[in-house]
């Protein structure tokens, strides 16, 4: 099947998704899922972030394609590409449109975020139904976002009524783009504090004072050296799990979330399990990636993101 006849139909399946939900952001090819594989193509209102992992693909047809149906996206921004591809283990930013900041809205939310700066936008798409599920639960509670980065969550909680958001992450700089999210929503930073802090670091202390928290987001890096302790997945992400829920109110809520194909989705919850059991908490759901996340066969076994809430 011809590639612009692929990229059609990838638009096809999300057609009517787009229309319902008024996506500004969204995620337009998902690699197999979308029978192009090496291929992910994210639109933020009218410009194109395309990561391309199978040099094979020709950039110009691909452009052309894309431009074909620009049109029907009923974005007010000409077509503009920021183009990502693979050298080793290691994505990079490939010949693009100047560097461009800019606003999207999600759900009454509004985010920065930044193309052409490398791969990441400051808005993970595949989050889009936690954060309106987190924003559903948040009125009149007090959170907790720990890797916070450019607080997405801690926007969908501020905005729907939390009565504190507390925003913790290492970096300084990611903190100031929260900050910047924080003002673009009109969150008071009496509501949404943040702290620029080892999270691990941070859980020691609020065990020692026993913090409590209605609602927590756990969302960790696969891989991270903070201040005390090098963080890894397969080793410490049950302990960091136990850690946290331990910190919930007896009727808190807990969203977990792995990003990461070196643990499966059975390994995940059971994982997950192990480290509630002793709390006398469990997992309430495990839901499903947004329906522009397209999976295919084999990513269907074992998904790149892998999340539960907690009660």
């Amino acid at each position: 099947m011809p590639l612009a006849t692929r990229i059609q139909a990838a638009w096809d399946h999300r057609r009517d998704y787009f229309a319902a939900e008024g996506w500004e952001a969204f995620r337009l090819i998902h690699g197999s899922g979308d029978g192009i594989p090496g291929l992910a193509v994210d639109v933020y209102a009218g410009r194109y972030l395309v990561s391309i992992e199978d040099p094979t693909l020709p950039q110009g047809p691909l452009r052309e394609a894309l431009e074909r149906i620009h049109p029907e996206f009923g974005f007010s921004e000409p077509a503009k590409f920021f183009w990502i591809g693979k050298e080793g283990l290691q994505k990079s930013t490939l010949a693009s449109n100047p560097a461009e900041r800019f606003e999207v809205r999600e759900n009454g939310f509004r985010f920065e975020v930044r193309l052409g700066e490398g791969p990441h936008t400051g808005l993970f798409l595949d989050q889009r139904d936690n954060r309106r599920r987190l924003s559903a639960l948040a009125s009149g509670r007090r959170c907790l976002n720990l890797f916070a980065y450019t607080g997405a969550f801690s926007v969908a909680a501020g905005t729907a009524g939390a009565t504190e958001v507390l925003s913790v992450d290492l970096s300084k700089s990611t903190l100031r783009w929260l900050e910047k999210n924080l003002a673009l929503n009109q969150i008071p930073a009496s509501r949404a504090p943040f702290l620029a802090k080892d999270v691990f670091q941070y859980l020691k202390g609020a065990r020692r004072s026993r913090t409590r928290f209605d609602l927590i987001i756990l969302d960790p890096p696969t891989f991270s050296r903070g201040q005390t302790k090098v963080f890894s997945t397969e080793r410490d992400f049950g302990t960091l799990v136990q850690d946290c829920a331990g910190l919930l109110q007896a009727t808190g809520r807990m969203l977990v979330s792995l990003n990461t194909r070196k643990i499966s989705p059975s390994d995940f919850r059971n994982t997950v399990k192990s480290a509630l059991q002793p709390l006398g908490k469990k997992i309430l759901e495990t839901p499903s990636l947004p329906p522009d996340f397209r999976l295919g066969e084999e990513e269907k076994k074992n998904p790149p993101v892998k999340f539960c809430w907690v009660v």
